[in-house]
């Protein structure tokens, strides 16, 4: 029982010898430039090519429903998730034709497409 007398009288050197201040750790990102701010990415509009399925809604500022109704319905024979554009860079809209889309845009099929409506 006299040994449980002597333990804390031994920790206490080891608890004396083991305290240091505390080193100051290296800053990692010292030489690391910020360069979050600089410059704009510029993203790549995409062209649309043969195979590409698009997906078009139409819609106007009329009062009627009918007339947006009749351009967002499904041609036949159509694909059920969009318009497939076909290997001469055609797609077949059932109410305004064939409308050439390869090599377009988004923006500028949209143009296509306001030319073709009876409604702007």
């Amino acid at each position: 029982m006299k040994i449980f007398r002597f333990i804390p009288l031994l920790l206490f050197p080891v608890y004396l010898l083991s305290c240091k201040p505390q080193q100051a750790l290296p800053y990692y990102l010292e030489q690391v430039n910020d360069t979050t701010g600089k410059g704009q990415v510029k993203m790549m509009e995409l062209i649309i090519q043969k195979g590409d399925i698009l997906s078009i809604q139409i819609s106007s500022l009329s009062t009627d429903l009918r007339a947006d109704i009749l351009y967002n319905m499904p041609a036949e024979g159509s694909i059920s998730s969009g318009y497939l554009v076909d290997l001469q860079g055609n797609i077949d809209h059932h109410r305004l034709g064939t409308i050439h889309a390869a090599g377009l845009t988004k923006q500028e099929l949209a143009v296509e497409l306001k030319n073709g409506l009876p409604f702007r």
